[in-house]
């Protein structure tokens, strides 16, 4: 539902994203502020659970002997999920997102609309209402807070607070998300360490 690949040998090259949620016609870069743009970079394919489909580009392939790595993610119930919403321009109430357990880590990106690729999580800031520190996975900067920006970090997904022009409840389309739980299913899973 989402893959990240990354040239490791050519320092140069970007970060080309794939999302179920633009489709397999459409990238996005982890590197810049760009709406999902139309190109076959995925071969115009969607990966199904063995295999993924790249270009010739040399983002997405590399050259010979290029070390690629790529970063592959589906929604595992209780653990984490991947999916989009529909922004609401209302100020203070922005979308509800069921995700079926209490996010601890939620990075979000305009699909249509042009915006930073955003992370907000729990550590930083647990309570509600407050105002949640973030960072800008794409830009070399510190942690914001910016009371406009809220998400509140619910006990089954998460509530946009933001206001309508401030991310992620920014202009009239769809935001990308990826959420991690806080606790792996629910408390069915074995602990996650290193938290």
């Amino acid at each position: 539902e989402l893959i990240i690949i990354k040239n490791r040998t050519d320092s140069s090259t970007n970060w080309p994203v794939y999302s179920e949620a633009a489709g397999n016609t459409k990238y996005q870069y982890l590197s810049t502020t760009a709406t999902a743009t139309t190109f076959n970079m995925w071969q115009d394919t969607s990966p199904d659970e063995d295999v993924f489909s790249v270009s010739s580009n040399n983002e997405a392939s590399g050259s010979a002997n290029d070390e690629m790595i790529a970063y592959c993610f589906r929604s595992v119930p209780g653990v984490c999920k991947v999916g989009k919403y529909q922004v609401n321009n209302v100020t203070d109430d922005g979308p509800y997102v069921s995700l079926g357990f209490k996010p601890r880590w939620i990075m979000f990106k305009g699909l249509d609309i042009a915006s930073q690729w955003t992370i907000y999580d729990s550590v930083r800031q647990p309570f509600n209402v407050g105002d949640h520190i973030f960072s800008y996975v794409n830009l070399n900067s510190a942690d914001q807070a910016f009371a406009a920006n809220d998400i509140d970090m619910l006990s089954d997904g998460f509530k946009i607070r933001a206001d309508t022009n401030n991310e992620p409840n920014n202009g009239s389309g769809e935001y990308l998300y990826l959420a991690m739980a806080d606790i792996g299913g629910n408390g069915t899973l074995p602990p996650i360490y290193g938290r």
